[in-house]
């Protein structure tokens, strides 16, 4: 699902890009048509920090991000970093006692406070002495009004941010007035930015990848990752009863089934079966391609005695079609599940010894012999030990394919 945010750049008096305003939008339609302020808010954060990533959208400069009367009042500033934002407090707001105690108490914390699209009113004096930036709207506010605003708090130590700046007389009228950053068309229109959301669903498994991985697995810590989701339960104990192992007697209890197959091995269960998880509905073709991968990685660094990092080769293979099957970016779709950095590195294209690997893997699958001959002479692996890995990586996994289906939605 795609998700939006319209990011509009906030400027010194020298032109240098200080600070973005977030916007919120629900299409590529660059225009606010939303009707529920609080959760507009809430989409805002949830888009730029849980989907896309504040630091691609800001480039690590400060956010001034809209808050509503509830938003302030319900503590939903103190999610998100003080060096981060700035909170604009929206002018619809009306500053009761609990929003300047609420004011109060993140200035005590750190967090820089904006008022936007401000109309002086004895009401607001309270409030002023904590606020650090007042937005003047200089279509609403017109001619000698807009240098009275900046004249009237000389004192109080206030900056002031001239928006909705669209021509450059009023820029230079700004610049004379006093006023320390600019922003409107003049300058940039808000620019729509946007990336794709993982379902929930999905994300439950996603970040079932992440503890395995940063765990250390041991039957106990298996056990209790196994019975987190009861569809992988069954599909435990159905594959550990099946003809691929033979086992003499039934299989019933979780440790039992941990310990007859080894640590290792079941991590890599696991992690097959919560990537088709989160494949539900990509070809059977492409989960395939992962797990031959994975299989002929993990059986080329045992075939030169490098057991040691069959687990990471495994991992890069299972998971170099990542991005098409979360339908991300390769950088993101990496991220979202954690795995070593020089494993990520190799997938996204670095010549390192997993990059050496990778790259001879998919040229032996597209058939690449030049190539493969080329590689795999660098890696010292001669022409039979690469011929027996690949078919050994159908012959391990044939049965997982073609009866026990683990890799479908429950």
């Amino acid at each position: 699902m795609n998700v939006f945010v319209a990011r509009q750049p906030i400027f010194d008096k020298h032109n240098n890009v200080v600070s973005y305003e977030l916007l919120f939008r629900n299409s590529e339609e660059n225009r606010y048509s939303y009707d529920d302020g609080n959760r507009a808010t809430y989409q805002v954060i949830s888009n730029s920090y849980s989907v896309i990533g504040i630091e691609k959208i800001t480039m690590g400069k400060r956010a001034f991000i809209n808050f509503t009367s509830d938003n302030i009042k319900n503590g939903l500033t103190y999610m998100l970093h003080n060096k981060d934002i700035v909170i604009e407090i929206l002018e619809s707001v009306e500053p009761d006692d609990e929003i300047i105690m609420a004011c109060s108490l993140l200035k005590e914390k750190g967090y820089t406070i904006a008022l936007d699209d401000f109309v002086y009113d004895p009401k607001y004096d309270k409030l002023l002495e904590f606020v650090d930036i007042i937005k003047v709207d200089f279509i609403k506010t017109k001619g000698i009004e807009r240098k009275e605003i900046v004249n009237r708090f000389t004192s109080k130590n206030i900056k002031f941010l001239a928006e909705k700046v669209e021509t450059r007389d009023e820029y230079k009228e700004a610049l004379e007035y006093g006023y320390t950053y600019y922003q409107g068309y003049f300058f940039s229109k808000p620019v729509i930015i946007s990336g794709q959301s993982i379902p929930v669903s999905k994300i439950f498994y996603l970040d079932m990848i992440k503890e395995i991985h940063q765990k250390n697995m041991n039957v106990e810590t298996l056990e209790k990752m196994i019975k987190k989701e009861v569809s992988i339960s069954y599909k435990f104990l159905k594959l550990i009863n099946s003809p691929f192992y033979c086992f003499k007697s039934k299989v019933s209890s979780m440790k039992q089934a941990i310990v007859l197959l080894g640590e290792v091995e079941v991590t890599k269960w696991l992690y097959i079966t919560i990537l088709g998880a989160v494949s539900a509905g990509k070809s059977e073709e492409l989960i395939q391609m992962s797990i031959v991968r994975a299989k002929f990685a993990e059986n080329i660094t045992k075939s030169i005695n490098l057991d040691k990092i069959s687990l990471d080769a495994y991992l890069m293979g299972m998971f170099s079609t990542v991005d098409v099957l979360l339908d991300q970016p390769m950088k993101d779709a990496l991220d979202a599940i954690y795995i070593k950095e020089d494993i990520k590195k190799a997938i996204l294209g670095e010549n390192n010894f997993f990059g050496k690997l990778l790259k001879l893997i998919i040229s032996y699958e597209k058939g690449n012999w030049e190539e493969v001959y080329e590689i795999s002479s660098e890696l010292n692996i001669d022409k039979k030990t690469l011929a027996d890995s690949y078919i050994k990586s159908f012959d391990d996994i044939v049965y997982l394919l073609s009866e026990n289906k683990y890799y479908n939605k429950k």
